[in-house]
């Protein structure tokens, strides 16, 4: 998997396993599964956020603004990082 960060900054990735919680500071630790399954010639991702308590609804704008990233890039349109907050804020305004 390729993500480009930032203009200059792109990070190649391979996971095939992960075990690993979230533990950022002031919040509850929490664990992120992501799921890929293939339906024929598709490939279905379910994404899993659990442990965060109150802060689910911070983190949902978040996610959605991530996975709209990764789905351009997918499509062979990557989406600019110049775009990268002011979608996140058009996701958080609604």
């Amino acid at each position: 998997m390729t993500i480009q960060r930032a203009e200059d900054y792109v990070c190649t990735s391979q996971i095939l396993d992960c075990q690993q919680g979230l533990n950022h500071p002031d919040e509850p630790l929490s664990h992120v599964r992501i799921v890929l399954t293939t339906a024929g010639s598709t490939t279905h991702l379910v994404l899993a956020h659990d442990g965060l308590g109150i802060e689910a609804v911070n983190y949902l704008p978040g996610w959605h603004k991530q996975l709209l990233y990764l789905e351009d890039l997918l499509l062979g349109q990557p989406r600019s990082m110049a775009d990268f907050w002011s979608t996140y804020e058009r996701l958080t305004d609604s």
